[in-house]
Parts: structure tokens; C-alpha cells; sequence
């Protein structure tokens, strides 16, 4: 099949699905509580890294932590230091992340924010014309937002 009937095909479901009503149970759903892109960035960041396990749980958990982190994520990541991320979070656990685990994650995603503006822009800072795929982006990104967690990062290593 030539290239444009693939984007002509993909369009065309992206058109037709790409709607809210279809979102639910996928923790993306949040984001639609949210009207500022950088809300949404720390939203999103926070229901990838507990989309694990089964559904019903996930959605509890994501919900639990967005209430911790008030009415503005991006507020919060953005005003509050490492430390009161961590009484903030204090008692959280979805399976085996902690909030100690979520809080490190997100005093990363701070440092990013205040670095580079926005975790988007962190991200596109790590992209280099000479990579064949966002792996190497990906892979940076992760790096970045874990350099508070001495366990390890709540997000994989794309590598």
C-alpha cells in the first residue's frame, strides 16, 4: 500500500476516534480535567508512571495523586521544593510505588520545568538530527526526571 493511503487510513480513524468519549479507562482521561498545556504535561507524566496494574486501580491511584498536588499540577511541581513534595505525598502507594517514588519523579520533572521551560522542551532539547528514532530523546528525558531517585526512575528506559 503506497504511503499516502496509510496516512490516508490513519486520518481517517484518527478523525473518527479521536474523541473524548472514547478515552475512558485510559488514565489519559485526566487530562481533560485540565485546560493549561502545562497542567496537562505533569498530569500526563503522572498517570504514564502509574498505568500499571489493573485498570480500576489506576484510575483510583492517578485520582489520588492529582488531589494531593492541588488544583494546578504545574503549580505545584513548579512552586513546591523536593522536600515538601515528599510530605505531600507522604502515605501514597499505588502496588509498589511510593510517594516518596512519585515525589522524586516529579522534583525531577521541577528541575526540567525550571531548566527548560516545559517538559516538551526538555524533551525537543534532547532530540539531535543525527537520531534515527526518539529513543535517544527518550532516553535523556527519563535521565533528566530521575535524577532525584535514588531507586531509579519511575519511567523505563526506552533503551
Amino acid at each position: 500500500m503506497p504511503a499516502r493511503k496509510y496516512k490516508d487510513a490513519l486520518e481517517h480513524h484518527y478523525r473518527a476516534f479521536h474523541k473524548r468519549r472514547f478515552v475512558h479507562p485510559d488514565p489519559l482521561e485526566f487530562l481533560y480535567d485540565y485546560d493549561d498545556p502545562a497542567d496537562r504535561e505533569i498530569v500526563a507524566l503522572v498517570a504514564a508512571s502509574l498505568a500499571y496494574g489493573r485498570v480500576a486501580q489506576i484510575l483510583v491511584s492517578v485520582r489520588r495523586a492529582l488531589d494531593r498536588l492541588g488544583a494546578s499540577p504545574a503549580r505545584f511541581v513548579r512552586d513546591t521544593t523536593p522536600t515538601r513534595m515528599k510530605t505531600a505525598l507522604a502515605g501514597f502507594k499505588h502496588r509498589w510505588t511510593t510517594g516518596e517514588d512519585l515525589a522524586a519523579m516529579l522534583a525531577g520533572a521541577r528541575r526540567a520545568v525550571r531548566s527548560h521551560g516545559s517538559i516538551g522542551k526538555c524533551l525537543a532539547g534532547k532530540v539531535s538530527p543525527s537520531d534515527e528514532t526518539v529513543i535517544p530523546a527518550l532516553t535523556g528525558l527519563g535521565g533528566e526526571l530521575s535524577r532525584f531517585a535514588p531507586g531509579g526512575s519511575l519511567l523505563p528506559d526506552p533503551a
